[in-house]
Formats: C-alpha cells, sequence, structure tokens
C-alpha cells in the first residue's frame, strides 16, 4: 500500500521536526486528507463510514487521564 506509506512518512517527519504550528499546518493537513480519501477509493472502501464506525467505538470506551502532551489513550479492558 504506497499511500499509507507516504502517510506515514509525513506523519514522522511532521513529530521528527517537534515545531510549533506554522501557517502551512493547515495545507499539510489537507495534503493528508486528500491522500487517505485516495486510498480509500483505491482500497474500494467508505473512509466516512469507517470514522463514523470508529467514532461510535470510541464513545464506548473508557478513557485515561491526558499525558503532560494532553494526549489521552485509552483503557484496556
Amino acid at each position: 500500500m504506497v499511500g499509507i506509506d507516504i502517510i506515514m512518512e509525513a506523519i514522522k517527519k511532521h513529530k521528527d521536526s517537534n515545531k510549533e504550528i506554522e501557517d502551512n499546518d493547515d495545507e499539510e493537513s489537507a495534503d493528508i486528507v486528500l491522500l487517505l480519501n485516495h486510498l480509500a477509493h483505491k482500497s474500494n472502501f467508505n473512509l466516512l463510514q469507517e470514522a463514523s464506525n470508529k467514532f461510535e467505538k470510541n464513545k464506548k470506551r473508557k478513557w485515561g487521564k491526558a499525558d503532560k502532551n494532553g494526549v489521552v489513550n485509552h483503557l484496556k479492558d
């Protein structure tokens, strides 16, 4: 899956840069959305439906407290 490799590389570069939000981050975020939509189309699945399914699943989970970076993980059952 070439599409997912491109997305993962973009996310890694963003994390590795450890930078503050810049003016072009909205454009970079749009690129990720476009890549995900392309991947969904090529893989023959409905991205919005899958995101909705995941959202419903996450609503039923129990969540921990945010860490110092504001990251929250779901608790294991």
